[in-house]
């Protein structure tokens, strides 16, 4: 599920962003600016009712601008709002939407770094060990 998130992150970018360079698993050495790197700072895992698990998955999505154009922070600004607007509900399959909360993001460095969190809930199977056998205890009393 997580990596169905992190493809639903970058179809969501490419829905406000034309035709962006998106880096899912590491972002190599020579890379194209501007240009997003989806990356999982977290995830907890956190038993509901029975079989029942609430995953909590952080994201951090971060935005390169173009050196060459001299990005102000105004217009990485502009690039967060965007993003509220384009990653804060992502559908993930064609039945699944989920929301994301804990949204905040900074500027370091010139660089954009977009926080977003997403919770599911996830059914494992539970297995049923074998019964234990009997206990028995002596015990006695004293007056």
């Amino acid at each position: 599920m997580i990596n169905k998130l992190r493809i639903a992150i970058a179809k969501g970018i490419e829905s406000i962003k034309q035709n962006p360079d998106i880096y899912l698993d590491k972002l190599p050495q020579g890379f194209n600016a501007p240009c997003f790197f989806i990356r999982v700072l977290s995830v907890t895992d956190r038993q509901k009712l029975f079989k029942n698990y609430e995953i909590t998955v952080s994201f951090d999505v971060m935005y390169y601008p173009d050196e060459t154009m001299h990005c102000t922070n105004s217009q990485l600004h502009e690039v967060a709002r965007e993003l509220m607007y384009g990653i804060e509900y992502l559908y993930v399959d064609a039945d699944t939407i989920i929301r994301g909360n804990n949204i905040s993001y900074e500027v370091q460095d010139s660089v954009l770094h977009f926080f977003i969190s997403y919770k599911y809930i996830e059914s494992r199977p539970f297995i049923r060990n074998d019964k234990m056998q009997k206990l028995y205890q002596n015990f006695s009393y004293k007056e």
